[in-house]
């Protein structure tokens, strides 16, 4: 099985100034998702939005895929590229598609498609949501696309609610089952976001300038990173690492504050 490499994400920072976007590329390995790379999007241009506001953007979108994020050379272990509806776009799909590898990505419902290439010359297309049932797959086209793509619907339910899922991909011989197995590891990546977030302080930067942005970003993947290497090696997630590394810090600094005011009361002893 050819093991998946979901597409970044852009955590919000919260901050809207210069500087302030960037990327994180996940490969998975082994069971493992670290970081393999950071994309630092500089938020250099000022313009102003409708409200009169003015506000910084970067030179390139932060949905555009580059072929720089693969690893090199070509013929590697990673060969299936997972993505979520913020990465189902044209570009990106004629960009991974063009280096030879596959993509499995979340669509949105309102994308039209053709069913056949007669169809597409045609100009003659429906709604995804028209074109397959639950459980099913089918080769469509897509107009901004030059060749055939796979999709399927899949359907959650929970209690009272039901949810709908429709995956696109360039492999035309997967099954369903396939390309849901396939789609579901890039959960992982949210896993790594929850875990940045929530244990290492990857929002809560104090700094106003780039150079210090980046320094803090940095360090918080780099700790997230250790948090990993610990789960391994002892089998605990990362909230539960965390909480373990408080406590012991924790129950240290009474020991060494134990110890200051017993040295404070001898010398007071002492000097009686």
């Amino acid at each position: 099985m050819q093991r998946p490499c979901p597409l970044p994400f852009r955590p919000h920072t919260g901050q809207e100034r210069e500087g302030g976007e960037f990327h994180i590329r996940h490969l998975q390995q082994l069971g493992n998702e670290p970081a393999r790379g950071v994309d630092f999007v500089l938020k250099e241009e000022k313009y102003t939005d409708r409200d009169g506001k003015e506000k910084y953007r970067g030179k390139w979108a932060r949905t555009r895929c580059s072929a720089s994020w693969w690893p090199m050379p070509p013929p590697s272990a990673v060969q299936v590229c997972a993505g979520r509806q913020l990465f189902a776009n044209a570009g990106n799909m004629k960009c991974i598609d063009g280096l030879d590898r596959y993509f499995i990505m979340a669509t949105k419902d309102n994308r039209r498609v053709a069913l056949s290439r007669e169809d597409k010359l045609a100009g003659k297309y429906i709604s995804i949501t028209k074109a397959l049932a639950e459980g099913c797959v089918r080769t469509v086209y897509v107009e901004q696309l030059d060749f055939p793509i796979l999709i399927t619907k899949q359907v959650f339910k929970t209690g009272w609610s039901a949810g709908t899922l429709y995956l696109s991909g360039n492999d035309l011989n997967l099954s369903h089952h396939q390309m849901t197995t396939i789609y579901k590891k890039r959960w992982k990546v949210e896993e790594y976001h929850k875990s940045i977030k929530s244990n290492t302080a990857f929002q809560k930067s104090p700094t106003s300038n780039v150079t210090a942005q980046k320094s803090h970003f940095v360090a918080s993947i780099l700790s997230t990173v250790k948090l990993e290497r610990l789960k391994i090696r002892h089998g605990k997630n990362h909230f539960a690492l965390k909480s373990l590394l408080m406590k012991n810090a924790t129950i240290s600094a009474w020991q060494k504050l134990n110890t200051l005011k017993m040295t404070q009361n001898n010398n007071v002893c002492k000097a009686a």
